[in-house]
């Protein structure tokens, strides 16, 4: 999207969202690009008319990203937030969406809005417990080697189910942190306002509590 907006940055508004609104459609191929692959699909297939394929382009509800996109401060905006984006996925912890600075969730929020998800329900899923409302709260947790470690207190807050964090110490938490090593976990915990630490091999399971802790 970044690529495409250079193009039409000094354009004016009426125009900018004209060339939005071709570009969301039919993608760089524009309309006769994308009429003529069409036409010979069809004609190949024998399955319904060109127009019709066409006409299923542009029931694609475009017009909130039409709206947000013409606009000059997200499109100065967007290389930066193209950029912080990266840096979040990239990061060698699991980065909660909640955790995300406010200029982020804007664009977050408007592609959730548009592929029909509930915002709501998305930020909730990753809300972290509060100590106050479940007995059991990871106050922080690494996995790794004395080399190199990853910060997976979220990932193991996201994955407390009922006052119970039950999982394998494995890669599969938040990659690879030292490759071709064994690694560890530990884990700080607040349980029932007692703040506890344990240590955990690669491969070995967690549960906290364990069976018999009263929660």
């Amino acid at each position: 999207m970044d690529f495409i907006l250079k193009d039409i940055a000094f354009l004016d508004q009426k125009r900018r969202e004209q060339r939005l609104s071709n570009g969301l459609t039919f993608g760089n191929l524009g309309k006769e690009g994308v009429s003529k692959i069409i036409e010979i699909a069809t004609q190949i297939s024998g399955n319904r008319s060109p127009d019709s394929y066409l006409n299923s382009l542009r029931t694609i509800p475009i017009e909130m990203l039409i709206d947000f996109f013409s606009r000059t401060e997200n499109i100065n905006s967007l290389f930066s937030w193209a950029r912080d984006f990266e840096n979040a996925a990239y990061n060698g912890s699991f980065v909660n969406p909640n955790d995300l600075e406010g200029s982020l969730k804007g664009p977050l929020s408007l592609i959730l809005d548009y592929a029909e998800i509930d915002r709501r329900k998305f930020f909730g899923r990753f809300s972290v417990p509060n100590a106050r409302d479940n007995g059991l709260r990871i106050i922080s947790a690494t996995y790794g080697t004395h080399r190199n470690s990853f910060d997976i207190t979220n990932a193991l807050n996201l994955l407390i189910k009922d006052n119970r964090l039950e999982l394998i110490v494995g890669n599969d938490i938040a990659g690879d942190p030292d490759q071709g090593t064994a690694k560890d976990c530990k884990i700080v915990y607040e349980l029932n306002g007692q703040k506890q630490t344990k240590s955990f091999k690669e491969g070995e399971r967690v549960l906290i509590p364990e069976h018999g802790e009263y929660v």
